[in-house]
């Protein structure tokens, strides 16, 4: 299942072009809709979805869990301008920290995407493919599995970094899962900074799409445990890094920092009681660091 919102203010003509692109499934929601989209969600909104962007298009996957409901596998505001990802959204909670359903390890063009701006999923040449929710990340079903593989949720990757401290920095999250007493839900953010001036070049996709290369990548974290909030960021120069730099807490920052390195306003939706104090520090002692 797939939810497609454009986060676009249109002509007519030009918003019933988009609206042809998708199917029965998807439902596309313009401009002020967006907010009755975010009403839907009980207490303070969907809070791993940051703050959209005007121009950029907005997606949701999800699939069913075992008790026949919906849970989102990722969501993602695409920037068809640099053919990448702002950012890539989820959440883990007890529905979905576990699981081993395998890694399906076929790479698509994401469908939920026009055709005009799918670049094709062979290779995005001299990087790798890096995922940046992980294919581990979503073990709970075999098609969420398959879904981390759809291109929007690749971003063109040193393979040194790829397999490197970005792997290393996701197992630091997923260790975090399993452990009841450190939290209920944990939601997570994840990319490549893709302003134009934060890139270190483009390369192409195997459609001969120029696709941005980010000079630095960036997690951001919030953890809730019986009602109390608390978020760490991470940001990470794009590069080869040596056996002596692996130490996470060295690229620890606060929301805050982090927001003001990327632009972009991470869990906004989060309470004001709580958003300012939760997002200006940290503690590392908090997050096993």
């Amino acid at each position: 299942m797939k939810k497609i919102f454009y986060y676009l203010f249109f002509i007519p003509a030009i918003c019933m072009t988009f609206m042809a692109c998708g199917d029965d499934d998807d439902n596309i929601i313009l401009g002020d809709e967006w907010a009755d989209f975010v009403a839907q969600y009980p207490n303070d909104g969907p809070l791993e979805i940051p703050a959209l962007k005007e121009g950029n298009i907005f997606i949701s996957h999800s699939t069913k869990l075992t008790d026949g409901s919906d849970f989102e596998t990722y969501c993602l505001e695409y920037d068809p301008s640099m053919n990448h990802s702002r950012w890539v959204a989820f959440r883990f909670d007890n529905r979905t920290s576990s699981g081993d359903a395998g890694y399906h390890g076929v790479w698509y063009d994401d469908p939920s995407l026009p055709e005009t701006n799918q670049v094709g999923s062979g290779y995005f040449m001299g990087y790798s493919r890096g995922h940046l929710c992980a294919s581990a990340d979503r073990q709970y079903s075999k098609e969420a599995n398959m879904q981390t593989f759809y291109m929007t949720n690749m971003s063109p990757m040193l393979s040194s970094f790829n397999e490197g401290i970005w792997v290393k920095l996701e197992g630091k999250v997923r260790s975090y899962l399993n452990n009841t007493s450190f939290l209920d839900t944990l939601y997570v953010v994840k990319g490549g900074i893709i302003n134009p001036d934060q890139i270190t070049e483009y390369t192409y996709s195997s459609k001969g799409y120029a696709v941005a290369v980010p000079q630095k990548f960036f997690m951001a974290l919030l953890r809730v445990k019986g009602g109390v909030y608390k978020s760490i960021g991470f940001l990470l120069e794009h590069r080869y890094y040596t056996d002596d730099e692996y130490d996470l807490k060295n690229y620890a920052v606060s929301i805050d920092q982090l927001e003001a390195e990327t632009g972009i306003d991470f869990f906004h939706n989060l309470n004001d009681v709580f958003e300012g104090d939760t997002e200006k520090s940290f503690t590392l002692s908090d997050w096993g660091l």
